[in-house]
């Protein structure tokens, strides 16, 4: 069998990775609750808006047809899996395009490589911001190349169709006009400028982006001034924050990916007078510069540069390709496949069915367990509190913590307000509103979230009682342990 595959053409060897790639997620799609990101985004498409406080709205568009036949855990991770099929294709096209008199395995190295991210095998069942945004990118890249080879204005409203996509489904997508502002530039082709397509595109680009402006004009430019003080909040720049956030770097994307990549940044000096260098580069190296200058000032996901990674792959690829006699180079390739495709296989392997034996409360995928049945029984807990009251008393509530639980609790609990204790202004004040002073009702958190305290009581209530645990249990052991409390007197 493995000898039959090799025969093929890179083509279908690619197609082949695809494939698998995609059978592995459509079998493991249905398993497990949403995580904190996809409760969030599903609550945009049930809460649908022109934009919203924390990102753009495609991510919420997107999940909102996904409702209107079903709103199954299944259903919400189809788009992600479809969008992961056509971004590894469309980037096996964008590589040819880029490098079409090099190896011709190179678009399936690239391919390859992509798909042994465990960071973007985790984006194909996860819809985030970032998963649109990489397949908005390359289909920009593409045209954007076409529209200065042929200089069609078709190929050019194209352009500026897929770069205010971009921009609807991530901030981050502002890099795209860095990147296209410096290759023009790097090219010598800033006598694009002075004709029609390029304004025609910025036109285009300019008015899909307008609901996300339309939204923030009503919202006192909320969503902006949060992305920027998120990013760069005024504290020393640390660099065991850095450090922190290129080892997670490290890790998801693989070891051996990571220092091709670096390798492969560095010889790039040597070739930046190739195009599809200077493209690759000057994708990936705004993204990267961005989050490492911010990841001092605060803690990065290590999704937040996938746009950067989707770059530099190509890039690696070539290195390692054009290296292929140096031993090194060739046990640091095989190191990818060897160290990435046992993790990928174990983590989906315990999404299809949990066997790791681990603690009651330890296992990793604690945080995707219980939260329905969580929620189910806090709306019973509350609506036994409000039937044993007096019609003067102000109604119990659901609280929680955090965001992160606000999303899971709220998702499972809809349409039932949930309100986050921690006083920092998210979506959830937005949706419904902010807890006021003597608020009371029922505390929601998992056992490894702790209440946070002051001087031993509960902070930002007056008092806070135990009422019942609840543990969610999977195969015979305890994932996650529910604490349900009673808590009074809220201080706003």
């Amino acid at each position: 069998m493995a000898w039959i595959v090799m025969n093929l053409s890179p083509a279908k060897q690619a197609s082949i990775i695809i494939a698998a790639s995609a059978i592995m997620h459509l079998l493991v799609a249905g398993n497990g609750g949403l995580g904190s990101d996809e409760a969030h985004y599903a609550l945009y498409g049930y809460y649908l808006d022109w934009s919203y406080f924390d990102h753009p709205p495609l991510v919420g568009w997107l999940q909102a047809i996904i409702l209107t036949v079903s709103d199954s855990e299944f259903a919400l991770r189809l788009f992600p899996i479809l969008i992961a099929i056509a971004t590894s294709a469309a980037l096996y096209r964008l590589v040819q395009i880029l490098f079409p008199y090099e190896n011709e395995k190179l678009p399936l190295i690239s391919v390859a490589l992509f798909n042994l991210g465990i960071m973007f095998q985790l984006m194909g069942i996860s819809m985030l911001p970032e998963v649109p945004l990489l397949l908005l990118t390359i289909l920009f890249l593409i045209f954007f190349l076409r529209a200065l080879e042929h200089e069609k204005l078709t190929d050019w409203l194209a352009v500026g169709l897929f770069l205010g996509l971009a921009g609807l489904s991530k901030y981050t997508a502002v890099t795209l006009v860095v990147t296209m502002v410096l290759y023009l530039i790097w090219q010598q082709r800033l006598s694009v400028f002075q004709k029609p397509g390029i304004w025609a595109a910025t036109l285009i680009a300019a008015v899909i982006i307008s609901p996300v402006f339309y939204w923030n004009m009503n919202h006192d430019w909320i969503s902006f001034s949060y992305q920027l003080n998120h990013g760069f909040k005024p504290r020393p720049w640390s660099i065991k924050l850095f450090g922190a956030s290129q080892g997670a770097q490290f890790v998801v994307y693989t070891p051996g990916l990571y220092i091709a990549s670096i390798a492969a940044l560095i010889a790039a000096w040597h070739e930046r007078n190739h195009a599809g260098v200077q493209l690759l580069v000057l994708l990936a190296a705004p993204v990267f510069l961005l989050f490492a200058w911010g990841s001092g000032f605060q803690a990065t996901l290590p999704h937040w540069t996938a746009l950067a990674w989707l770059g530099v792959i190509p890039l690696a690829a070539r290195w390692m390709l054009c290296h292929w006699q140096n031993r090194g180079v060739k046990i640091l390739a095989w190191s990818i496949p060897v160290i990435g495709l046992p993790i990928i296989i174990l983590i989906f392997s315990e999404f299809f069915n949990p066997w790791m034996p681990v603690p009651d409360n330890k296992h990793p995928f604690k945080q995707l367990y219980g939260w329905e049945k969580a929620a189910g029984r806090a709306i019973e807990i509350r609506d036994q509190l409000n039937a044993e009251t007096t019609k003067s008393d102000r109604p119990a509530r659901l609280f929680v913590s955090n965001w992160s639980l606000a999303s899971r609790l709220a998702w499972y609990a809809r349409p039932n307000a949930v309100f986050v204790t921690d006083r920092k202004f998210n979506q959830f004040n937005l949706w419904y509103g902010s807890a006021q002073d003597k608020d009371w009702g029922v505390l929601v958190l998992p056992i490894h979230s702790r209440m946070p305290k002051t001087n031993g009581q509960a902070e930002q209530f007056e008092s806070c009682l135990e009422k019942e645990k609840m543990e969610y249990v999977v195969n015979g052991r305890i994932f996650t342990t529910f604490i349900f409390y009673i808590c009074r007197d809220y201080h706003a």
